[in-house]
């Protein structure tokens, strides 16, 4: 491959990572005042229960694709192997 079609395909990754990167803030913005809340309820419902309290939290981090080392997904990633389809 030339310069100029590596160039070319990293640029296109980059769009990709841009676009999950835009869509995934919209959605948290959008459910950061509900994901505040709920948190809050939780924390004040189950105080006294914190393998409840676990249970939740790994349940969102699911839903936010966070790993369980805390680290956040590579979303970079995904659209690396959603381009090669």
């Amino acid at each position: 491959m030339t310069n100029k079609k590596k160039l070319k395909k990293k640029i296109k990754r980059l769009e990709k990572a841009v676009g999950i990167l835009k869509k995934s803030i919209k959605t948290v913005q959008m459910n950061y005042a509900g994901l505040s809340y709920i948190l809050f309820s939780i924390i004040s419902t189950y105080d006294r229960n914190s393998v409840t309290i676990q249970k939740t939290f790994e349940e969102i981090s699911k839903i936010f694709n966070i790993k369980d080392n805390g680290e956040e997904v590579n979303e970079t990633d995904k659209a690396d192997s959603d381009l090669e389809e």
